[in-house]
């Protein structure tokens, strides 16, 4: 049964494995942890980073944009000292420099989605996303295991061709780290 607060602690370790990563392939960047409630994730010479690391499969790869519960912005879109986000998804990281994607979403170029997502206890909560598979070079619904050697190009969002926010993908999976 899913727990809330065993994901919570799952994410916050991904946190700091991803950060540990980027330490490694990127060291002149100076990745450190950082962390809390309505801060940051991490920071690095290019400012604040913020890590969204899911543990299924997204078949629309996408990214949360608000609670429409609490009608409150996610971080990385309020907090413009967040440089960069990095999407930890089945072995891969994908990078997305904040200020391109926040023009973005207020010129609305993304497609928007609602979605209710379990809490875990029973109750689930109405969030807002933007879409980045329908922006990317692989569209198409694909099932994992046909997807996962060329996941970066579903959330590669090469659709986008001025400012576009996807700086790039890693697939640490094959780094061996």
């Amino acid at each position: 049964m899913y727990n809330w607060c065993d994901t919570f602690r799952w994410g916050e370790s991904e946190e700091r494995r991803v950060i540990n990563i980027m330490r490694i392939i990127k060291p002149e960047l100076e990745f450190k942890s950082t962390g809390g409630k309505d801060q940051p994730d991490g920071e690095c010479k290019l400012g604040g980073v913020e890590i969204k690391s899911y543990s299924t499969w997204y078949y629309k790869p996408c990214l949360e944009t608000k609670s429409m519960v609490s009608n409150k912005k996610s971080l990385w879109i309020t907090d413009t000292s967040i440089k960069l986000l990095i999407v930890n998804h089945e072995g891969w990281l994908h990078l997305y420099n904040c200020d391109k994607l926040r023009y973005h979403i207020e010129e609305g170029t993304f497609p928007i989605f609602y979605s209710d997502v379990s809490q875990g206890n029973g109750t689930s909560k109405r969030m807002k996303f933007i879409t980045l598979r329908d922006m990317s070079t692989k569209s198409g619904h694909l099932e994992r295991d046909e997807a996962i050697e060329y996941d970066n190009l579903r959330w590669d969002c090469s659709l986008i061709t001025d400012k576009c926010p996807y700086i790039t993908s890693l697939n640490i999976d094959a780094l061996n780290l």
